[in-house]
């Protein structure tokens, strides 16, 4: 649990990694950090300026796979912290393919040397008042059945996972009837809890 100082904290940059390596992840954040440049206010530029400076450093220097969330804690009058949240191996599943997450996904910048190499693996930035919402529909919110034109999904506002594949859309209530009436407890849907 946190202490009473950390709850006061706010939760203002949260990205979620799905296998960068470190290398990666740094040099991804360093595109997000250039293209924040272009935000509105001053005040934001220097949120994401000292926020994505902050991770850059964080993650800089180590090795290996980046399966985790970074978050950018800060209060205040403090300088602001990076905390490194490592994902479980249930969720490793999740985010390597069995769940989608809303969201830009940015890729790490291409290696000039090597063009054909192209990277499977992606970050997901949510700011601000985004984060903390993301935070928690991620890791706690019960998911919902959506139907859409492609399919059945499981869902969060932030995550998703394709249940049932539809040759079609629905075109009547019947369809949509039938539809529902094949979704039985005793075929569940996926899970995508974290």
């Amino acid at each position: 649990e946190r202490t009473m100082a950390a709850k006061k904290k706010e939760l203002l940059l949260l990205v979620l990694s799905n296998g960068l390596s470190f290398g990666e992840l740094a040099a991804t954040l360093e595109m997000a950090k250039s293209s924040s440049k272009s935000c509105g206010s001053h005040r934001a530029r220097e949120l994401y300026w000292e926020a994505y400076g902050k991770m850059i450093t964080k993650v800089g220097g180590l090795d290996g796979q980046a399966f985790c969330f970074l978050q950018f804690w800060k209060a205040p009058g403090d300088d602001g912290a990076v905390e490194i949240v490592d994902l479980t191996k249930r969720q490793k599943g999740l985010v390597t393919g069995g769940c989608d997450f809303l969201g830009q996904k940015m890729k790490p910048p291409e290696d000039k040397d090597a063009p054909a190499a192209k990277s499977k693996h992606w970050c997901v930035v949510y700011s601000e008042e985004e984060a903390a919402k993301a935070w928690e529909d991620i890791n706690h919110a019960e998911a919902c059945i959506c139907l859409a034109p492609d399919g059945v999904y499981a869902a969060t506002r932030y995550k998703r996972v394709l249940c049932k594949g539809l040759s079609g859309p629905l075109k009547s209530l019947k369809d949509v009837q039938t539809l529902v009436s094949e979704l039985q407890p005793d075929k569940p849907l996926r899970s995508i809890s974290f």
